[in-house]
């Protein structure tokens, strides 16, 4: 539990994490902070603006000629000039969602909480709407990797009988493999996914005698964000999942109150925020940040003190961007690096 000594929101905010407070499963945002997914991007600011400040990536480009036979190979020319060595990547302007109004809380109402603290009512309030908050950007991120992504012509079958279908894995490295890319592609999808991922885990041998625990073992990523108003099948009926080479999906997260910049949950330490503390000090106001224990989404909390109706009113929003980096190599021009699939629907049971 967090240190009575020096209570902090932060601290409660990670407590109500810890002891399982209803939460969003944000797959789309684990995924792309997670430790699977490679590390962060180094991004330069070029140009000093607040949420609109202007970052750069640069990449190294290699050259992709066709090959010719060494019989063919022009030794008499002067060489061809090498103009394109570094391609860059810009981008600004973070995107933001917010509670829809100022919400308050009367001075009167916090004289007499029982047992608990006025951290553990308010942390409680803040925790709530920060998981309202981080699914509208869970649905923002899904929606971005399935329209960057490169859609299969083979319909895939996940699960067999309940069981993981063989060689399915085999499918998907395969597809990566003849793009250029030995790597173990991130899953993200529904239930179907939920499913393959456990069922791996607990197998040993299928009816036919294969070793189903010899099979590639993937970083999937559950969401129930995975929809067709968010990422439909190709084919109705059908269900979705996406693969994607690790490190190309990024969720950025920005702080207007602190100037922070941050792709990955960083350890920090925040301002102590507790209304009462506003009357105490005697100060109106506060900006302060606090971030979502189970991504490190940055969120901008604003409170202020308004002395004519004794209340304290406060919002909380978040500033984000989904970076989608580009591929590099000599690749097809149509590969993103991100495949998505049709999945053959579940069995239908009848009891």
């Amino acid at each position: 539990m967090a240190n009575n000594c020096t209570p902090n929101i932060q601290a409660k905010l990670n407590d109500l994490y810890s002891i399982g407070q209803a939460q969003v499963k944000a797959g789309a945002i684990e995924m792309a902070t997670s430790a699977a997914n490679g590390a962060q991007i180094q991004a330069k600011m070029i140009q000093e603006n607040g949420k609109n400040s202007q970052y750069s990536i640069t990449y190294a480009l290699p050259d992709c000629d066709d090959p010719v036979a060494c019989s063919s190979f022009d030794c008499t020319g002067s060489g061809t000039n090498t103009t394109n060595l570094t391609d860059c990547l810009t981008f600004n302007s973070f995107d933001c969602y917010s509670m829809p109004a100022w919400r308050k809380i009367g001075i009167n109402s916090l004289r007499d909480l029982g047992s608990l603290e006025v951290q553990d009512v308010f942390a409680t309030k803040l925790f709530g709407q920060m998981q309202q908050i981080t699914d509208k950007i869970d649905v923002a991120t899904v929606a971005a990797i399935c329209a960057a992504g490169t859609a299969s012509p083979k319909v895939l079958k996940l699960l067999n009988n309940g069981a993981p279908n063989f060689n399915v894995d085999t499918d998907i490295q395969a597809d990566f493999m003849d793009n250029g890319y030995a790597v173990n592609p991130l899953l993200l999808g529904n239930r179907q996914v939920l499913k393959f991922a456990r069922s791996q885990a607990a197998s040993t041998a299928n009816q036919n005698g294969l070793m189903l625990n010899n099979m590639y073992r993937f970083n999937a990523f559950y969401d129930k964000n995975v929809v067709e108003a968010n990422c439909a099948a190709d084919t109705t009926g059908n269900d979705v999942v996406i693969a994607a080479v690790p490190g190309i999906v990024n969720v950025l997260s920005w702080s207007k109150n602190a100037g922070m910049f941050a792709t990955r949950n960083s350890p920090t330490r925040w301002d102590n925020v507790d209304p009462t503390q506003l009357i105490q000090a005697g100060e109106t106001y506060m900006h302060t940040v606090i971030e979502n224990p189970a991504n490190g989404l940055l969120f901008d909390l604003n409170m202020v003190y308004d002395p004519k109706c004794q209340g304290v009113i406060y919002n909380l929003q978040s500033h984000y961007k989904i970076v989608i980096l580009p591929l590099q190599g000599c690749k097809d021009a149509e590969f993103t690096g991100i495949i998505k699939y049709d999945i053959c629907p579940e069995e239908t049971i009848s009891c």
